[in-house]
């Protein structure tokens, strides 16, 4: 079943938007910035107020204006990602990557990576993790499309590897056990 944007959004058509400025640390300086299809005045810790007028990306492009899996999308709209891609469906399906923030506590993490299946991605990679008093909040997710990781045997690595793990190319994520040494469990 296909996800439709909410109600109420206008990322999927041309229109206008309002971007809501926030300052959550009390320190004045706008931290978090959130976009609405209405003015909310009375969103707490709001220091502005801007109206930003929107089109869909598959009208900022021309249809042959990028090359095929020439490009990569980074989405990061404040909040209307989902809205973003149901306006830019037709760009999103011929970028070789889309990288999408997301967030963990509002379970955005599985919708938004549901909607990029849906036009022919898989999960590639998660980067920029943000954590909040120790607990994961937001992630990148990297998404690979479905046919440039067909065509590249670099996108494949238990095929690259011929099905056999190499112990010195296993990595762990954490910089300070790059260089220790990894016995072969199986020896």
């Amino acid at each position: 079943m296909r996800r439709q944007p909410p109600e109420g959004r206008a990322l999927h058509t041309d229109g206008v938007l309002y971007l809501h400025e926030t300052s959550v640390d009390a320190s004045g300086r706008v931290t978090h910035t959130r976009i609405r299809p209405k003015r909310d005045e009375a969103m707490r810790f709001l220091i502005g107020l801007k109206e930003i007028p929107t089109r869909r990306l598959d009208r900022v492009f021309a249809p042959d204006a990028l090359p095929d899996l020439s490009y990569l999308v980074k989405l990061d709209v404040d909040g209307v990602e989902e809205q973003l891609i149901a306006g830019g469906q037709r760009v999103l399906r011929n970028a070789s990557f889309v990288i999408i923030e997301t967030s963990i506590g509002r379970q955005d993490l599985c919708e938004r990576a549901a909607l990029l299946e849906q036009l022919g991605f898989r999960l590639f990679d998660l980067c920029d993790n943000v954590y909040y008093y120790g607990q994961l909040a937001l992630v990148d997710l990297v998404m690979i499309n479905n046919r440039l990781r067909a065509a590249e045997l670099k996108f494949r690595p238990w095929e690259y590897s011929e099905g056999k793990v190499h112990w010195p190319k296993w990595q762990h994520g954490f910089k300070q056990l790059d260089d220790t040494p990894v016995d072969d469990p199986f020896a």
